[in-house]
This record gives C-alpha cells, sequence and structure tokens, in this order.
C-alpha cells in the first residue's frame, strides 16, 4: 500500500486491538512491524499487570502507532483504495516490467556448509511479526535443501552479503524460513497455487550456477501432489542453483518456489505452492504466540523444550480439530477474538485455550 499524502500512515483496522472507544482505531507505522511491536506491548504490559489498557496504548503510541477517529480512518481507506486502483496485483506485465518489479525480491542463498560454499536461491518478504526483536526484518523463504547442515547462512544481493537467521525448516515440505534484519523491501504479493490454471504463463527467477537473477518463462504445464504436497508443474527452465527461487505469474505474484526438476526428460520443473509459505508463517506466528502466553504454564524443562521445538511448531500445521479448522488456525482465531477484552479477563481466557491445545500435543 502507498503512503497516503495527508496522513504518512497506512491505516490498518486491526481486530486484536484493545480499544474502551469504538469511535477511534489503530493506524500502523508503515515504518515498523506491527505484529512485532503489539505482541511487545502486550508483554510489556502483562509484565506490570496494572493499568494494562494504558500500559499498552503508551507503548504503541511510543512505537509511532496512532489512534485516530474512525471518521477518519474510513475517509483514508477510500482514498487508498483510489490511488491504489492501478497497480493491483490482478494487472498482467511484460516480461521487461515484471521483471523490473520482483526480481528485487530474489537472491543468491549461500550455505556455507564444512568450508564449501553452496549456492542456491531464495524470495524475500515481508510479514511483520517477530518476537524476538522489534527492529525492521525481513522473511526468506528457500529451499530446506538450499542450507541444509549450514554452518552459516549468508544472503547475496547486489553484490552485498547479509547475515541470515534460521527460524524453521519443514523437511516434509523443503522449505525453510529465515531472518534478515535492517534490510527493507516492499511487500511481495503471494498467491495459492489453486488460483492459477493449466496454460498461465509463469516467470521463474533464481540464481542458476550463482548467476544471480536469472529469468525464464514458460507456462504452467500441470499440477501434481506428491506425498500429499501440491506442486506446480511448469516449463520454465530451471538448474542447478534455482532451488529457493520465485516462481511468478504474470501479475508479478509469487506462486510458487522452484525446487527441482525431473532429469533425463525436457521442461519437467516442479514448484511447491505458495500456499505452503503463507501457511509456513502464520504456524510460525501461532507457535510464538503460544511461547509467549504460555510461560506461566509450563515450568518443567522438557515441556519448555518441547514448547520451543519445530515439533511443536509442526503440529500446529498437520494437526485438525473436530470441525476441520488447523490448530493453528485455532490459536490465530483465539488470540484475535481474545485480545480486546485483555484487561477483563480475555487474556486468562486465551492462555487456557492454548495450554488445553499444549496439552492435547504433550498427550500425543
Amino acid at each position: 500500500m502507498k503512503p497516503i499524502s495527508v496522513i504518512v500512515f497506512v491505516a490498518v483496522l486491526i481486530a486484536g486491538c484493545a480499544s474502551t472507544n469504538n469511535d477511534y482505531v489503530w493506524v500502523a507505522n508503515k515504518n515498523r512491524n506491527w505484529d512485532a511491536d503489539k505482541l511487545e506491548c502486550i508483554e510489556r504490559a502483562k509484565a506490570i499487570g496494572t493499568s494494562i489498557t494504558q500500559i499498552f496504548e503508551t507503548c504503541m503510541r511510543g512505537k509511532g502507532h496512532k489512534h485516530i477517529p474512525r471518521e477518519e480512518y474510513e475517509r483514508s481507506k477510500t482514498t487508498a483504495k483510489t490511488s491504489n486502483a492501478a497497480t493491483s496485483s490482478n494487472t498482467k506485465k511484460d516480461a521487461v516490467t515484471l521483471y523490473e518489479e520482483v526480481s528485487k525480491y530474489v537472491v543468491t542463498v549461500e550455505n556455507d556448509k564444512d568450508n564449501n560454499n553452496l549456492q542456491g536461491s531464495g524470495v524475500l518478504f515481508r510479514h511483520g511479526y517477530d518476537n524476538k526483536k522489534s527492529k525492521d526484518f525481513e522473511w526468506l523463504i528457500t529451499n530446506a535443501h538450499v542450507i541444509n547442515n549450514a554452518n552459516r547462512i549468508l544472503i547475496k544481493k547486489n553484490g552485498r552479503r547479509y547475515p541470515a537467521v534460521l527460524r524453521y525448516v519443514d523437511h516434509d515440505l523443503d522449505l525453510a524460513l529465515l531472518n534478515l534484519y535492517d534490510f527493507k523491501i516492499p511487500d511481495l504479493s503471494i498467491k495459492d497455487g489453486d488460483s492459477t490454471k493449466i496454460g498461465e504463463k509463469v516467470y521463474a527467477i533464481g540464481s542458476p550456477f550463482g548467476l544471480d537473477n536469472s529469468m525464464t518463462e514458460g507456462i504452467i504445464s500441470a499440477k501434481r501432489i506428491l506425498k500429499g504436497i501440491k506442486l506446480i508443474q511448469a516449463t520454465a527452465p530451471i538448474s542447478s542453483g534455482n532451488s529457493g527461487g520465485g516462481l511468478f505469474d504474470e501479475s508479478g505474484n509469487l506462486v510458487g518456489i522452484t525446487t527441482f526438476k525431473r532429469l533425463g526428460g525436457e521442461n519437467l520443473n516442479f514448484s511447491v505452492d505458495a500456499f505452503y509459505v503463507k501457511e509456513l508463517i502464520e504456524t510460525l506466528k501461532a507457535s510464538e504466540i503460544s511461547r509467549i502466553f504460555l510461560d506461566t504454564y509450563v515450568n518443567s524443562d522438557q515441556n519448555i523444550k518441547k514448547l520451543e521445538s519445530d515439533e511443536f511448531t509442526k503440529w500446529l500445521s498437520t494437526q485438525s480439530l473436530s470441525n476441520g479448522k488447523k490448530v493453528y488456525e485455532y490459536i490465530l482465531d483465539k488470540y484475535e477474538e481474545n485480545a480486546p477484552n485483555f484487561k477483563n479477563g480475555g487474556m486468562k481466557i486465551f492462555e487456557k485455550q492454548i495450554w488445553n491445545i499444549f496439552e492435547y500435543f504433550l498427550d500425543q
């Protein structure tokens, strides 16, 4: 979303914000990570234990977020919708324009393994959530096999190298999430592969054999499911080093992560559906929220290790409730449902709900 001329913040209505005045809404500072700030301020208010609403609001304002009249917010939404109409992610672009717009999201990933520098690709995107640090950061998605057993992971972009922090690996999906700090990029549109059609033109961007930001084009030739994982088969050629790169549609949406090709065939190239990128980041968010609010319940070293394990995060994304909803979705829904009433007992209700979830995990 582009800045509004009158208001220099991006207006976003967040249901999870506590407010006693329905005539006002929170407006996020576009230069900060809203979710990270919100959770940090909730933690601070929770630790103090009194005047929770006042402490939370003071903390958020100190980070540049604003509480504005709802009428002003509604005007800003109308203005933003008009100003962004021409930049819809559904607008098809020619190859030159698309490359100029999306190549900045694709980087070379260097795996420093036993003094051997192995290379792959990765895609940067913003999400705005991090419990460990409040300063600006980006997410990076790549293939798990690209960073496997790395002693150190570096991201190469425009001739410079940046250290990356591994946050989560899912070997079943062959995907890994990392963070880069103090590295700023615009928002990237991520689109489920299910919304694409066979025959659509797509572009693969990556670093084959270390050749940064190389682009090829082709079409979606099929949709596949391999071991329960949704894949996009495309004719856009990929080579060694493309693993972890981006597969983009004609509008510049990320629709897949280029992962492997079938040897011995022509143009048999496969990407993991970008749906899993969105699911992984939401799952990680749910696991981090659980760790924040269960600190008073989990009192054994063994259970603390389980709470902080990748096994718990994986379980959140694979376990479903009786209504078919994934556990991570339940946690995020309950968080948004109870957050407005944290000062009136909502926090205790939410803590109990996720403690019940964690107990169920321990019993598996």
